[in-house]
C-alpha cells in the first residue's frame, strides 16, 4: 500500500470452441480502484460511491500492462501473445460490495 500497489496474480484458462485452449497469466494492481472507488465509500456517510471509473488492472508480466498469454492445444498451440485486463464501474456500496462493475480481457490472437 505504501508503494500505492495492491497486487493479485491470477491464472485464467481459457477453453474455446472446439479444441483450442489458452493459459493467460498476470499480475493485477487493484490499488486505483480501491483509492479511486472503496475507499471513498467506506468515509462517505451513506456508504456509497457512485460515478464513473475505467482502469486497467494488468500490471505484468509483459510489457507494461499487458499479461502473456500462451496457447496450450490445437491450432493456438505454442503461440505467444498479449491481453489487457480493464474493469469499469458506476457504483459500489460498503454493505453488498460492487452494484455496478463489469470487465473486459480482450486478447490478441495471431
Amino acid at each position: 500500500m505504501l508503494r500505492s500497489e495492491a497486487q493479485t496474480n491470477s491464472i485464467w484458462h481459457v477453453y474455446l470452441s472446439g479444441e483450442e485452449t489458452m493459459m493467460i497469466g498476470q499480475t493485477e494492481n487493484y490499488w486505483s480502484y480501491l483509492r479511486g472507488v472503496v475507499i471513498p465509500a467506506r468515509w462517505n456517510s451513506g456508504k456509497r460511491w457512485l460515478g464513473s471509473i475505467h482502469q486497467v488492472m494488468t500490471n505484468r508480466p509483459g510489457s507494461p500492462g499487458t499479461t502473456r498469454v500462451s496457447g496450450g492445444s490445437g491450432m493456438l498451440a505454442g503461440a505467444i501473445t498479449e491481453s489487457i485486463e480493464s474493469l469499469s464501474a458506476a457504483a459500489y456500496c460498503a454493505s453488498i460490495r460492487p452494484v455496478s462493475m463489469s470487465g473486459d480481457l480482450p486478447i490478441a490472437i495471431p
